[in-house]
Order: C-alpha cells, then structure tokens, then sequence
C-alpha cells in the first residue's frame, strides 16, 4: 500500500511540475496533454526521469490526487509554501508556551508578574532567585536534592 501511495504522489508531483513549466505551451483538445516539442519532452525527461509519460496521456483521477497530495507535495517551484506552513507551527509552539507559563504563574498566585527568563530548566519570575525546575519540582514534592 505504501509503494503505491509514494507512486502515486511521486506522479502527481512530476504533474503538477510539468503543469507549472508548460506556462506558454498550448494542449492537445482530444487528450488534453502537453502540445511542446520533442526537444522540450527530452530536456523535462532528463531533468525529472518518468514524466515522459505524460507526453501521451493526462494523470488519472487529478481531482481526487488533488486532494491527497496538494498539502505535502512539494516542487521546486513550491518549496517556499512549505516553509511557510513550518513557520506557522513554530509561532502556534511559541504561543502555546506562552500560554503554559501564563498558567503556571497564575497557578503560582503571582497574577501580576511576567516571566523574564525562560530557558531550558530554567524559569525566572521578577523578584525571585534564578531555581533549575527540576530542582523546584523536587523541593514541592518532597524529593530531597
């Protein structure tokens, strides 16, 4: 199932680049392929070896691979996109931290204090000593050091 599934987006991928380099090409009405040269089929084989194939035939079921593909595709035309999304799971980790150490000081009972500092195994609340967490879960759990 697995061999399949990688074909088949290794397929929709070679597509959806052809797609995007034959801007100014013109398409077969009956098949709908690509109308380029022979030069330009060669020069797209030998760049991305299988797409060759479709110089006489459309991708099957485009619509449905759509679905499945489009998010995690990447081509070399796309790659900015998928950094993009990285980024935003990056920022939604930092609001997600920010929000924990909200919780955390609020839980502490210091409601009008912000955090300074906060490193690995390390949170610094104005006012108090700089205290390893670990150090800190230990002394309120009763764990002696």
């Amino acid at each position: 199932m697995k061999n399949r599934w990688d074909v088949l987006k290794k397929k929709y991928s070679q597509w959806k680049t052809l797609n995007m380099r034959a801007t100014g090409l013109g398409r077969d009405p009956v098949t709908g392929c690509i109308s380029a040269s022979d030069e330009w089929w060669a020069d797209q084989n030998a760049a991305m070896p299988g797409c060759i194939s479709f110089k006489n035939s459309v991708l099957e079921h485009e619509d449905m691979m759509r679905i499945m593909f489009e998010a995690i595709s990447v081509t070399n035309e796309t790659v900015h996109m998928f950094l993009e999304l990285v980024m935003r799971g990056e920022r939604r980790k930092s609001m997600m931290m920010a929000r924990m150490v909200r919780l955390m000081v609020k839980a502490r009972g210091v409601h009008h204090r912000s955090p300074q500092v906060l490193t690995k195994g390390q949170l610094h609340l104005q006012g108090e000593p700089q205290v390893p967490l670990l150090e800190r879960k230990r002394k309120h759990i009763g764990i002696p050091l």
